[in-house]
């Protein structure tokens, strides 16, 4: 695949993941494997400067902290804690503006009784990239079975 359509493609793929309407606002996944989950507990969170992204990795990151620029993105985080079986999840919903407020919707995804899960720790988490347009942030959950 030539190289402007991956970049057409990724562009058309994150814009359509993290867009809703008219009052659309820009967030994406922010990966980062080199956390200590068992650290951080149950939180939703939202990291607005530098300082505060400095003092977060040194809590609860491990290796080099990855660069963010804070004159353009916020880094948004939801962690579910540790549970007991990988039927725990979080995923993102929709991302939205209104009345200069982000609103996350995301659902927390609890385990199936009907189905048997192996024991061992999750820590289920998302953390967001957003447009730096908002100093204030709405969460908003919801909760399913899983199917």
């Amino acid at each position: 695949m030539p190289i402007k359509l991956k970049k057409i493609l990724f562009i058309f793929i994150v814009l359509t993941y993290s867009c809703n309407g008219s009052n659309n606002v820009v967030c994406k996944k922010f990966e980062i494997l080199e956390l200590d989950l068992s650290k951080i507990g149950s939180q939703r969170f939202a990291i607005y400067d530098h300082s505060s992204w400095v003092k977060f990795w040194s809590d609860y990151g491990q290796g080099d902290r990855p660069k963010v620029d804070f004159s353009k993105y916020n880094i948004v985080g939801i962690f579910l804690g540790e549970r007991g079986n990988p039927g725990y999840s979080i995923e993102i919903g929709n991302t939205w503006n209104s009345n200069n407020q982000l609103n996350i919707d995301y659902i927390e995804y609890l385990p199936n009784p009907s189905k048997g899960y192996i024991q061992v720790i999750v820590y289920p988490y998302e953390l967001l990239i957003c447009s730096k347009k908002f100093k204030e942030i709405n969460f908003i959950k919801r909760q399913k079975i899983q199917k």
